[in-house]
């Protein structure tokens, strides 16, 4: 945050009843616009924390910044000044995430220029009017849905046919905790250490990125199963339009088939993490 161009900012860190010292390297930054609350229970994933900071907020617009990922300096900047628009209450800018294996893959591109029900985007690249959110309601959590809480915070969104458009910048860097077997219980911030100082510093870097994304698409294109890739692709996407025409989240959907149980899917996830499953009341 504090690398923001835009210095007009209130920033909420929500622990999910952390017990290391997050508190303490939070206050360590000495900047009043920076808060910490910690929530007695944990939630285990986002839904809780996201609810939290948005009623501890003050500002007119809301971002998201998971703890996995890295904004750009121009971040903020760029999405508040698409929504100058006042036709727009809702911008989604680009992703670029760093695989595993060191490929990259762009996330949140899209043909039309808005969001569309089977687009797959972050909550880091989100940037919103209070009074959008206000109208959805707080984050349902993920022992009530079949779909991810973020998932399931977009469809309703997009039901309410409000502006949702893409900012076509890439303005985040993400490190997925869910590629990486064990993360979590390992405490393995060893990548977004390494790319933190280059998306901070190196104004040379997004470059860098952009051609890095562009060469790991054209070698896909390249293999000889790219053909077979190409068609998987357009079975998938054709399968989520499909869906999300009859009205269901395509995500959700899938998560019905493979995972049957409200929340499975976190679990799924967290187990991947190195972590146990979502805490339930039954």
């Amino acid at each position: 945050m504090l690398n923001q161009s835009l210095a007009d900012w209130e920033l909420w860190v929500v622990g999910d009843a952390c017990t290391d010292d997050t508190e303490q390297v939070v206050a360590s930054f000495a900047d009043a616009r920076i808060h910490f609350f910690n929530l007695e229970r944990n939630v285990g994933e986002q839904s809780g924390p996201n609810s939290e900071g948005f009623r501890r907020s003050r500002g007119s617009l809301i971002a998201y910044l998971g703890q996995d990922d890295l904004w750009f300096p121009d971040h903020l900047e760029r999405c508040v000044q698409a929504l100058a628009d006042a036709e727009v209450d809702f911008v989604f800018t680009l992703a670029d995430e760093i695989r595993p294996d060191g490929g990259r893959t762009l996330i949140g591109a899209t043909p039309t220029g808005r969001f569309e029900p089977w687009l797959r985007t972050v909550p880091s690249t989100w940037v919103l009017r209070r009074e959008l959110l206000e109208r959805v309601g707080p984050w349902r959590p993920a022992v009530e849905l079949h779909a991810s809480p973020q998932e399931d915070f977009l469809t309703r969104i997009h039901r309410l046919r409000v502006e949702m458009r893409l900012v076509p910048v890439v303005t985040v860097l993400k490190v997925t905790s869910a590629d990486r077997p064990g993360i979590y219980a390992t405490r393995d911030a060893s990548e977004n250490e390494h790319f933190w100082p280059l998306v901070r510093d190196e104004p040379s870097f997004r470059e860098q990125e952009l051609t890095l994304l562009a060469l790991d698409h054209a070698g896909r294109e390249g293999r000889p199963d790219g053909i077979r890739d190409h068609l998987d692709s357009a079975a998938r996407d054709t399968a989520k339009r499909l869906t999300a025409a009859l009205g269901v989240s395509p995500y959700a959907f899938y998560n019905v088939v493979r995972f049957r149980r409200k929340g499975a899917f976190l679990d799924h996830l967290r187990r991947r993490r190195g972590l146990g499953p979502i805490q339930r009341g039954d």
